[in-house]
């Protein structure tokens, strides 16, 4: 289906050829939406999107690179899945809608809750995402991840929050965890110490806050920390007082870095996850470039060595295929 100009938007539903943006200068004052709600059912856009202020509503996939020269806003409801698998890029905000869930009915509970993926880079002035799963790195200036799942480095220039959320790596002036959190690799920088809160549940209770290394808590099959939820691991459990060390950056100013080579672990065990899952997303990066006969041996070799919910991401990072 082709763009519709409804009142001061341009909407887009169902299956569409081709890239959308502004091809008169009429068209550059209007608002651009992408509706996967209606009898059309989700949006299916082959190319690329640009224009002022970008909405996609409902379930759907784009398969371009997305560019919002101003807001971005992602609206989805339980069930719903938007797919985003070239990127997504915003001058101004880029938000998320939050679901109103328990920890438990989150991503947190079931990775295939997740009602947004993006395969690429996420990029805004302000970002907010609620319930995401980014194959790439995240940057803005400021940042709250809520029930996500980040398998790259999260930039935030000024602020970051991390809400019951797992981060491969991190970079921020400040920087709060909420609730159970979790990261794929000991790296992690900011200007201040980080702040740990509790995380306000949907019933009212407070889930208290800490930070678990992925790797050594792999065998439980979940990507998410569910130490709040239930029993964790004890050496994966990162502490203030002893994981984030103060250091002087050239330029004079202090940062407190996160390392664990104070640590007593097996760093065996730890090297050999983080090979593993460096080759999981290594392969899938490549994937679409193999040939069909070394896709096969490639999925191969996932069911070999991926958890069940590392396979759904990889799976999701290719469009659900």
């Amino acid at each position: 289906m082709g763009e519709q100009v409804q009142g001061d938007r341009i909407v887009v539903a169902g299956a569409s050829a081709g890239s959308h943006f502004p091809r008169t200068q009429a068209e550059m004052e209007f608002n651009w939406e992408a509706n996967g709600l209606g009898a059309a059912g989700p949006f299916e856009i082959d190319g690329s999107v640009y224009g002022k202020s970008l909405r996609f509503r409902g379930p759907g996939t784009v398969h371009g690179t997305v560019l919002g020269r101003g807001d971005v806003t992602c609206e989805t409801g339980a069930g719903q899945c938007q797919r985003f698998l070239a990127g997504l890029a915003a001058s101004g905000n880029l938000v998320c809608s939050e679901w109103p869930a328990g920890l438990r009915d989150t991503t947190v509970g079931d990775i295939r809750r997740a009602r947004m993926v993006v395969r690429g880079d996420v990029m805004a002035e302000n970002l907010a995402l609620d319930g995401a799963v980014v194959f790439g790195n995240v940057e803005a200036t400021r940042v709250r991840l809520s029930h996500c799942l980040v398998l790259g480095s999260v930039v935030a220039h000024e602020s970051l929050t991390v809400r019951a959320s797992t981060l491969f790596a991190y970079h921020a002036g400040t920087v709060t965890f909420e609730g159970p959190c979790a990261l794929v690799h000991a790296m992690g920088e900011s200007l201040n110490l980080p702040v740990m809160a509790p995380y306000q549940d949907l019933s009212g209770a407070a889930v208290e806050p800490s930070v678990e290394l992925y790797p050594l808590v792999r065998g439980t099959g979940s990507l998410f920390n569910r130490s709040g939820l239930g029993e964790g691991v004890p050496a994966a459990r990162l502490s203030l007082d002893t994981d984030w060390v103060k250091v002087t950056r050239p330029d004079g100013q202090s940062a407190y870095v996160l390392s664990i080579m104070g640590r007593a672990l097996n760093l065996r065990a730890y090297g050999r996850a983080i090979e593993e899952i460096y080759t999981l997303l290594r392969t899938a990066l490549e994937f679409e470039h193999y040939s069909p006969r070394d896709q096969a041996r490639t999925r191969e070799r996932w069911a070999g060595m991926a958890t069940a919910e590392e396979l759904w991401v990889l799976e999701q990072s290719m469009g659900g295929k």
